[in-house]
C-alpha cells in the first residue's frame, strides 16, 4: 500500500511500459500513422494502454475485448465509453461505441498493431493464420503459443516479446523496493519516466541486435538476457 512505502506508479505501470513499446517498436517497423490498435483485454494492463494511445494522435484503438465479449470499430472506438461501462462492474461488450464482436475474434480483425493483453496462449497457429496486424506485442505473459509465434514468424508479423513489452511492472517494483529501504519516496511521474527509459534501452539493444543478426526480437531478447547473467556469473565468481 502506498500509506507504507506503496508506489502510487506500481498499478500502472505495466500498461504504461506496454504504450511506450508499442509506441517505440511502431515507429520501428514503420507503421503508418494513426496506428490502429485492438487490445484483447480491458483489465488493468490493457485498460492503461487504451486510454494512454487515446490521449496520442498517432494511435486508434479500433477493437478491445474482455472475458465476456468485445467491441470494434475500424475507425475509432469510444475509450471513455469503454471505462465507463468497467468502472460499473460491465463487460465492454455492454458499451455503445463500436459494434459487438465474439471475443475470440477481436485478435484477427482489421488493424496495424494487435496487443494480447489478458492470458495466455491466446495466439495459437491457428490465430496466428488469421491475425492481419503488421505487429503484435506481447503484453500478457506467453500470450504467443511456440506454434503461433512461428506461424507469425514466417508470415513476416513482427513480435515484441513478453520479455521486453511487459517488463514495466517488474522495473516498478524495484523501485518500490528500493524506496522501501530509505526515506525516499518517488512520484508516479518520476516513476513512469524511469519505466520508459529503461524499456527503451532495452528495446533499443534488443531491435539492434536482432537487426544485424537477422533473428527474431524474442531470439534476440534472450540471447541479451543469458549473456548479461552469465557475464555477472563470471565476473562475480563461484560460490555456493
Amino acid at each position: 500500500p502506498v500509506i507504507v512505502g506503496g508506489s502510487p506508479a506500481r498499478r500502472s505501470a505495466t500498461g504504461v511500459g506496454v504504450a511506450h513499446i508499442a509506441r517505440l517498436s511502431a515507429a520501428h517497423f514503420g507503421l503508418h500513422e494513426p496506428v490502429r490498435v485492438v487490445i484483447g483485454g480491458f483489465g488493468e494492463v490493457g485498460r492503461a494502454v487504451a486510454e494512454l494511445m487515446d490521449e496520442w494522435d498517432t494511435f486508434r484503438v479500433v477493437g478491445v475485448s474482455d472475458v465476456a465479449g468485445a467491441r470494434y470499430w475500424p475507425a475509432d472506438l469510444d475509450v471513455s465509453d469503454l471505462a465507463r461501462v468497467a468502472d460499473a462492474g460491465e463487460s465492454v461488450a455492454s458499451a455503445s461505441t463500436g459494434e459487438p464482436l465474439d471475443r475470440d475474434d477481436l485478435l484477427t480483425q482489421d488493424c496495424d498493431l494487435v496487443i494480447p493483453a489478458a492470458v495466455s496462449g491466446v495466439i495459437d497457429a491457428a490465430v496466428g493464420k488469421r491475425v492481419q496486424g503488421r505487429l503484435v506485442v506481447e503484453a500478457a505473459n506467453a500470450a504467443l503459443t511456440r506454434a503461433g509465434d512461428e506461424v507469425l514468424r514466417e508470415r513476416g508479423i513482427a513480435v515484441v516479446p513478453d520479455l521486453v513489452a511487459n517488463a514495466g511492472g517488474i522495473i516498478a517494483s524495484h523501485f518500490e523496493w528500493a524506496q522501501a529501504g530509505s526515506p525516499v519516496s518517488w512520484p508516479a511521474a518520476e516513476i513512469a519516466d524511469a519505466v520508459m527509459a529503461r524499456l527503451g534501452t532495452a528495446f533499443a539493444a534488443v531491435s539492434v541486435l536482432g537487426d544485424e543478426e537477422k533473428i527474431s526480437l524474442r531470439d534476440a531478447a534472450v540471447r541479451i538476457g543469458v549473456e548479461r547473467v552469465a557475464d555477472a556469473h563470471l565476473t562475480r565468481g563461484l560460490y555456493p
